[in-house]
């Protein structure tokens, strides 16, 4: 009776100290990880800066392309000559993270880039989701954007992809 009382006692105890904690830490977030290195890594990309890469793990080179993928946040970073790619491994973000994202990333566009406009036109019509951003003059050399990007809501392809391209100098 005794060892059933100190288990019991010791169950409930490991939950309250994981409830403190995880209150007291906050959940790990990857939404906001992925914008981060979105700020982190893109953004300066995008402005012909060298971007931050530490603690990023060179995963692939194929041609001019690298991609670097960070274990902690299961996010990859893929540069190559004109531009720069955040996508998500699995597992894939839910529903609820996919909208998040895309409402983070859009104010992420709107605060970083104010002369990018929404261009419903350079939407893909075949994928589950797509929004498009961008600047210059249409068929000119100032024109760049900014692409998000899902296949699909679930399953295979269901990942997230947002490439930002380099500005033009």
């Amino acid at each position: 009776m005794k060892k059933a009382l100190a288990f019991v006692i010791i169950v409930v105890l490991g939950v309250a100290i994981g409830l403190a904690a995880r209150l007291h830490f906050g959940r790990f977030d990857r939404v906001d990880a992925y914008v981060d290195l979105l700020s982190q890594v893109c953004l300066p990309f995008a402005n012909h800066e060298d971007p931050n890469l530490a603690g990023f793990e060179v995963r692939q080179q194929q041609d001019e392309t690298v991609s670097y993928v960070s274990a902690q946040d299961r996010l990859m970073v893929s540069l190559s000559d004109r531009g720069c790619e955040v996508t998500e491994a699995e597992p894939y973000f839910e529903a609820d993270e996919q909208a998040r994202l895309l409402e983070k990333a859009t104010a992420w566009v709107a605060a970083h880039f104010p002369e990018m406009q929404d261009d419903p036109d350079g939407r893909l019509e075949t994928v589950d989701l797509s929004r498009v951003w961008v600047a210059g003059t249409y068929g000119q050399p100032d024109r760049w954007g900014i692409f998000l990007m899902r296949l699909n809501p679930s399953g295979p392809g269901a990942w997230t992809s947002v490439l930002v391209m380099k500005r033009p100098i």
